[in-house]
């Protein structure tokens, strides 16, 4: 890992200024470039680097590197702003924006950040591309187990669980980033030009992935809070659903108040999106070859999900394609087979499970299926059977 700790300053006429800026810039440029080079040449599985950049120059982001917003202080304001720095991020092209979780300087090192405050943080961080725990020199370190209270390290426990159990969508997401240029990470206003007047001022929140929403919380004492919806409908997204309750939405455009507790992360997901997650159990361990696949109804909807074997820039890769039917209620999938044809990677997933979520009513579990080469779920049959 290369840290670039350089700083562009503010450009004057001065020649001396110049100079600095123009090497701040080539800095910015060769540290993550000189990390892709060396890993190609020492190793002969040409092994992914891995570079954060504490600044930041137009066209940096086609390197790839991982850019930190740098030292803040630890404080709610600074939570506050740090989603703006990190959609301002993502709409430069930055693939991996990155906010030190907690902060990083303190006015008194020797004093732990307060509960509330790193949990909130860990439940904006966890929901971003890159999560990274970080402090000041010589600070109380603003790791998970550094709270004071069972409740605050079950509260981070639980986002750190959501983090995994999104895995494979985050991870498809960065794919189809690098493919077709759609940031995973971005401002409401992106997915909803149309609405540009009413959005673009929405900065505490984003959506991430293909439509799930986030709107964490990010003042002190909150016990309810105001979400801003686009136009659509928005269903309350839980990686451990409760089977037994009616899907709760919210119809957009609107403004809802909503209820929040301490270990509240809001998450909705859009009509006509499918979420692919990995364990589901915050209880109890899963098979790591299966697949969930979340499918929340309204619009016909596709999801590609990538693997690949997660160290290397050429090793094995898989693609598989989901298609839901709308109108026949139909999930069907096709894989296209590896890319190139090598071994498939090495934890690929084998077997799916899915669950269809409409209005008004409850949570629909199909069984387990091999995912093999192709296959469907037809709900509309088991929708049939349960009104026998």
């Amino acid at each position: 890992t290369t840290t670039t700790t350089t700083t562009s300053k503010k450009i004057t006429t001065t020649t001396k200024t110049k100079a600095k800026n123009a090497s701040a810039d080539w800095l910015d440029y060769v540290a993550p470039r000189a990390v892709r080079q060396q890993g190609s040449e020492n190793n002969s599985t040409t092994r992914r680097p891995f570079s954060i950049n504490r600044s930041f120059s137009p066209g940096m982001q086609r390197l790839g590197a991982v850019v930190s917003t740098g030292s803040i202080p630890s404080s709610w304001e600074q939570l506050r702003d740090s989603v703006t720095h990190l959609l301002a991020y993502s709409l430069a092209g930055v693939a991996f924006p990155l906010v030190d979780i907690g902060g990083d300087s303190m006015t008194n090192p020797s004093q732990p950040i307060e509960d509330e405050l790193l949990v909130r943080w860990y439940q904006l961080a966890f929901l971003t591309p890159i999560a990274r725990c970080s402090s000041a020199h010589g600070a109380v370190p603003h790791f998970p187990t550094s709270v004071s209270s069972t409740n605050a390290l079950e509260a981070i426990e639980r986002v750190s669980f959501i983090r995994r159990a999104l895995f494979p969508t985050l991870y498809s997401a960065l794919f189809e980033q690098t493919t077709e240029l759609k940031p995973m990470f971005r401002p409401l206003f992106v997915d909803y030009p149309s609405e540009l007047n009413d959005l673009y001022e929405v900065t505490d929140e984003w959506l991430l992935a293909d439509g799930l929403l986030v709107a964490p919380v990010l003042s002190k004492g909150v016990m309810q809070m105001e979400v801003t919806f686009p136009s659509n409908i928005w269903f309350k997204f839980s990686v451990d659903y409760n089977a037994g309750e009616e899907a709760q939405v919210v119809v957009g455009p609107a403004k809802a108040t909503i209820a929040v507790l301490a270990s509240s992360v809001p998450i909705f997901a859009r009509q006509g999106t499918l979420v692919a997650l990995g364990n589901t159990s915050a209880v109890e361990e899963q098979s790591p070859k299966l697949l969930h696949i979340y499918v929340f109804s309204g619009q016909n909807a596709t999801y590609t999900l990538y693997e690949d074997d997660g160290l290397t820039l050429g090793g094995p890769t898989r693609v598989t394609e989901f298609v839901w039917n709308e109108n026949m209620l139909i999930l069907s999938w096709k894989r296209r087979g590896f890319l190139p044809s090598t071994p498939s990677p090495p934890m690929s997933y084998e077997f799916v499970e899915t669950v269809l979520f409409q209005q008004n009513s409850k949570p629909i579990q199909a069984n387990v299926r091999n995912i093999a080469s192709d296959g469907f779920v037809d709900f509309s049959a088991l929708l049939r059977a349960n009104t026998l």
